[in-house]
Formats: C-alpha cells, sequence, structure tokens
C-alpha cells in the first residue's frame, strides 16, 4: 500500500513537471504583411494593406504611423487583418516612396512589420518592382454633387494573370447600379437628401496564387439649402372652430420634409432647435408606444417629400396657432434639423358666447367626430365629453333622463380621483375641443356639458347634442374634416376617463 501512494506522488509531480513545461513553450505573436510593397498610381486614392498576425495574447492591439517625410499618405486606418490610407495625388514629375510600419504592441513587448509604398510621378504608372499583378487607379477620389448623378472608374490592371478576375463592391445604399466592363467601373449616386455622405468602392483583382485590392473614395455634397430662406410657402384656409384646411410647398420638391400645426403657447420663446428638440422628444414617446425607433416612426408616419395638403381636426376653438414646416435629415443615428422652421399663424373661429349657455358645436368627417364647447364665462370650470349609449347600458346607467344618466355616470368616476386629483383637473376653462370615433354608426352618440361644482356635482343644466346614424346631429351644423394625426398634442397629465 506504501508503494502505491509513493507511485502515485512520483507520477502527480511527474505530470506536474509537464504542464509547466507546456507553459514555458507559449509561442511568441508574430506579424508579416501579404505584400512587401504597394504600387499607388499616381491620382492617388484609398489602399489597403492585409497583414497576417499568429500567435496573439490577451491585451494585445495593433497600430500603424508612417515616416514623417511622407506627408502625402494621411488618414492611416487599422482594421483587424488590414491597414487602410489615403494618398494625395502625386502633382510632381519624380516618383515618391513611403514606408508604412504596422506594430502589434501585447503586455509582454512588441514586434513590427514594414511596407514600402512607392507613387508614380504626374500621368505615370509607379514603375513595378516585381510580376505581381496591381490596380492603378486612373480617375482618383470620386465627389458628387447633392443631385447625385452617373460616374465612371478607370483602372488598369498591371501584370495581370491569365486566370484573374474583377470583383467590385459597396455597402452604401446609395450608390446603385455598379458595373464592370473593360477597365471601366460605372455607377449611378442617388440624390442627397440630407448632409455630407461618404463612402468607398472596393475594386478587387483575384488570381489563382493571390489577391491584390484599392478603394476609391466616393463623397457627396449635403443637400444645398439656404437655411436663412422661406423654404415652404404655407397656406391656411376653410378655418373653423376646430379644423383648418393646410397646403405645404417646398421649394425644393427633393428634399425631405416635416409640416404640422401646434398651439403657438406650447413652443413660445422657442428657437429653431429648441422647437425641433421639442417635436422629437413628444415623436420619441408615440415611437417607444408603437415599438419602434425614432427614425422608423418619422419614416413611416411623418416625413414627406413634395406638396402636401391635410386637413387637421380637433383644434380648440378661438386659439392661436402655427401652420409650419422644416427639412430634415433622418439617415444618421440621429434626426437632423437642416433648414429654418417656416411658419404661418392662423386663429381658429370663435363660437358666439350665449349668457348662461356652455354652446357646443359638432364637425364630424366619417368617423372622426369633435366637439366644440365655449362657455359663457371663462372663468367657469366645466366639462365637456362624450357618451354613447351603448356604453351607458353596459356601465349600467339606464334610468333616469339622459341629461341625469351622463351626470351621474361621470360624478361615479370622477369621485374615485378626487382623492388625489384636484377638481381642476378634471375639467376646463375656456374654449375646448374634444375628439372621438363614431365606431357603431347604428348607436346613438351623446355631446355634452356643464359647469362642474368643486365636488364633482353639475352646477348648471346639461347642455346636449345627440348623434344619430353616424352623422345626423340634432340642431347642430355639420362640418367635413379629416383625421387628426398631424395635430401635435402636448402631453396631457390630466385623468382619463374609464372606458
Amino acid at each position: 500500500m506504501k508503494t502505491t501512494k509513493k507511485n502515485l506522488i512520483i507520477l502527480a509531480v511527474a505530470a506536474l513537471s509537464l504542464v509547466a513545461c507546456q507553459k514555458q513553450e507559449t509561442r511568441v505573436p508574430e506579424i508579416a504583411p501579404d505584400q512587401d510593397e504597394i504600387l499607388v498610381s499616381y491620382p492617388g486614392g484609398t489602399y489597403e494593406i492585409t497583414y497576417n498576425l499568429t500567435n496573439p495574447v490577451e491585451g494585445g492591439r495593433i497600430l500603424a504611423d508612417c515616416n514623417e517625410e511622407a506627408t502625402w499618405i494621411h488618414n492611416i486606418t487599422t482594421l483587424t487583418g488590414k491597414v487602410s490610407f489615403e494618398a494625395d495625388e502625386n502633382t510632381s514629375d519624380t516618383e515618391r516612396t513611403a514606408t508604412i510600419t504596422i506594430t502589434y504592441e501585447y503586455p509582454e513587448g512588441e514586434i513590427s512589420c514594414e511596407v514600402s509604398i512607392r507613387q508614380g510621378a504626374a500621368g505615370q504608372q509607379p514603375s513595378p518592382g516585381g510580376e505581381d499583378p496591381y490596380i492603378e487607379n486612373l480617375t482618383g477620389n470620386i465627389e458628387a454633387p447633392s443631385d447625385g448623378g452617373d460616374y465612371e472608374i478607370n483602372y488598369t490592371i498591371h501584370n495581370p494573370e491569365d486566370n484573374g478576375q474583377i470583383s467590385t463592391s459597396c455597402n452604401a445604399q446609395w450608390i446603385t447600379g455598379l458595373t464592370d466592363s473593360d477597365g471601366k467601373i460605372t455607377f449611378t449616386v442617388l440624390p442627397n437628401e440630407g448632409g455630407v455622405r461618404e463612402t468607398k468602392i472596393t475594386i478587387e483583382y483575384i488570381w489563382l496564387e493571390g489577391k491584390t485590392s484599392i478603394e476609391v473614395n466616393v463623397k457627396q455634397d449635403e443637400l444645398e439649402v439656404n437655411p436663412d430662406e422661406e423654404v415652404f410657402e404655407l397656406e391656411v384656409s376653410d378655418i373653423t372652430y376646430s379644423s383648418a384646411f393646410c397646403k405645404v410647398t417646398p421649394k425644393n420638391e427633393d428634399m425631405r420634409h416635416l409640416a404640422m400645426v401646434v398651439d403657438q403657447s406650447l413652443v413660445a420663446g422657442f428657437s429653431d432647435e429648441e422647437w425641433f428638440e421639442d417635436d422629437m422628444m413628444v415623436f420619441q414617446q408615440t415611437a417607444d408606444m408603437f415599438g419602434i425607433s425614432l427614425q422608423q416612426y418619422l419614416d413611416t408616419y411623418r416625413i414627406h417629400s413634395g406638396y402636401l395638403e391635410f386637413t387637421v381636426t380637433g383644434l380648440d376653438p378661438d386659439t392661436d396657432f402655427y401652420l409650419y414646416a422644416y427639412g430634415i435629415d433622418n439617415s444618421g443615428s440621429y434626426p437632423e434639423l437642416i433648414t429654418r422652421i417656416c411658419k404661418k399663424p392662423f386663429t381658429t373661429e370663435k363660437l358666439e358666447v350665449v349668457e348662461g349657455e356652455i354652446v357646443l358645436d359638432v364637425e364630424i368627417y366619417e368617423q372622426n367626430a369633435t366637439i366644440v364647447a365655449t362657455p359663457w364665462d371663462d372663468n367657469l370650470l366645466y366639462y365637456v365629453d362624450w357618451m354613447s349609449e351603448s356604453l351607458l347600458n353596459q356601465k349600467g346607467y339606464t334610468s333616469g333622463t339622459i341629461e341625469e344618466r351622463l351626470v351621474d355616470y361621470t360624478y361615479d368616476w370622477m369621485l374615485s380621483y378626487l382623492s388625489f386629483w384636484p377638481i381642476e383637473s378634471l375639467g376646463y376653462y375656456g374654449p375646448k375641443s374634444v375628439s372621438f370615433k363614431i365606431t357603431k354608426p347604428d348607436d346613438t352618440y351623446y355631446a355634452f356639458a356643464y359647469v362642474l361644482n368643486e365636488d364633482a356635482t353639475a352646477g348648471s343644466e346639461v347642455f346636449l347634442k345627440t348623434i344619430t346614424n353616424g352623422s345626423e346631429i340634432s340642431s347642430a351644423s355639420v362640418r367635413k374634416a379629416s383625421n387628426d394625426y398631424l395635430m401635435k398634442k402636448n402631453i396631457d397629465e390630466r385623468p382619463v376617463r374609464p372606458e
């Protein structure tokens, strides 16, 4: 038994020694470029150096720089397995060279390798230093105006192989129709509706024994908009107590824009930037409710191009509003205001005030209805709302006159809020509009209002309008309106009536 234990101890010691020896044999990192020399055509452009890194260690990083004398080399960028750089056009009559050093730093030390860069003199190709194929860009980088257009890149392959093939690629959606034919790459740059943008087109030559590539930079100007000029023509007509017909005509039909109506008191004193950020805050809240991103919400529901007309409903009577519009760039990580905010003021009509009465008017279009209430005294707290016969019956309010049933139902739900909401939060002062949908044309709907006491009881008679057959209103005019999705709402903190 003792002998067995000794043997086990000896085996364990031997195993530990073996592990220790294995740890000491850790291989050191090595780095080597795929090509010792990169040939750059005289127009310059973007080029790549590919390299292989073996035995990387935790905490290591790649660095790259160029000798100080080569000021024509800049924008050196390190990526996994490659280093890209930009070369200026050579306007001199002599060839020039540079050296890019790629360094791998790690906790125990550093290693490096060097790659020679050689650029041909003006109008000449660089003299080849070997037999490997390389691509010469004969066009240089591309700069396009905001309206885009068709472009071409001319190139040549030096030292081509019999089995060599060209491929082109670009990951920008605004570059389309990328085609290669006989040393010429053609493509289309789409119109730019936002700020300056850049991308790269990669040209790669692949043969049996290897590959080489170059990148051509494509830069497009931003949409040309003068922020100081009126870039929209705004018109407001057919103004009623709660609706208005709006026209928005941008001077640049390609510009993406946003147009809405807002109560002037909600944006009083705002700069254009503050106004824009306030819009984005409201839109972000709505996008969150929809479960989509802000950019998706704007593209789907808010942003337009070209001429726009709409009827906005749900406006308060006798209130100052703005129809406003601005250019917007939604292509980046966050929307950007690209013009000044243009606005057209207008004021909704005021219902005739009748002493001792809350005057009601109703506007209906298809399923959309708006109640407009105007009290005889703006200092009176009152309540205005809608109700349907089916909902009253469903809630159990079936006995008494319709006025009594409406007041009883309203009082009961208000009573549950009075312990933590002030009575003022349940009612209104001054003219007010309330919007709702007529979802059941065969149902009977009621528009009603009355003065509100401090204990939520009725302080006056109930002023009532009855809606039947979806559009027939007792003693009220009927006006056409559309949905109110273009109306900007402030965040209402009053409690919501239970349904």
